[in-house]
């Protein structure tokens, strides 16, 4: 645990009997989140206020009001819109406040950053794409053939397997021992 999160945490203990005081942290941090959010993704598209405002039937005034990290009257109706505009999806939880903290400290441009459909290597031409189930040591794979996706539990380290880029993986490459659903086989990382 870094210095920051270990004192975040130790803010939470102190006032762990103070429920407002953690409810009104996590509201500011998720205004901060959604605001940001939205600011990093319209330029990790290339698009303009009033481009955003177009392609999420709004106004540019209401794009710049959402990308102010002071403002607090989210709806789903407009978070939906965006999510449309941006070509992702939505997602809404309920989390523990141990989440936030980690969540707090992780918070980055690069963490808010979300490729569109198109861009979303899971959904591109190859045969395999690897991903890193956050906060777990496997790896899980997806092999695609047509429209069937089988999800693969990849007997490689997490790391050796993420700092592979997808030109490394080809056919010349060993078989990589796979585990799905109960069953051994070998698989090709192409």
């Amino acid at each position: 645990m870094s210095k920051s999160n270990n004192s975040l945490r130790k803010e939470f203990l102190a006032n762990k009997e103070n429920k407002g005081y953690r409810h009104a942290y996590a509201d500011e941090s998720l205004n901060i989140a959604i605001a940001t959010q939205i600011k990093v993704l319209r330029e990790q598209r290339g698009l303009r206020q009033e481009d955003l405002a177009r392609d999420a039937s709004m106004t540019q005034p209401m794009i710049s009001r959402y990308e102010n990290v002071n403002y607090s009257s989210w709806s789903l109706k407009t978070l939906k819109k965006f999510a449309l505009a941006f070509d992702v999806w939505l997602d809404v939880r309920f989390r523990p406040f141990a989440e936030l903290i980690s969540t707090t400290e992780e918070f980055s441009r690069e963490s808010l950053q979300v490729p569109q459909f198109e861009e979303d290597p899971f959904f591109k031409e190859s045969d395999f794409v690897a991903v890193r189930k956050k906060n777990e040591g496997t790896s899980k794979a997806f092999q695609t053939q047509g429209n069937l996706v089988q999800m693969l539990k990849v007997e490689e380290p997490c790391s050796a397997l993420m700092g592979k880029s997808q030109a490394s993986f080809d056919q010349s490459a060993p078989p990589q021992k796979v585990s799905t659903i109960g069953r051994e086989e070998s698989a090709r990382v192409r």
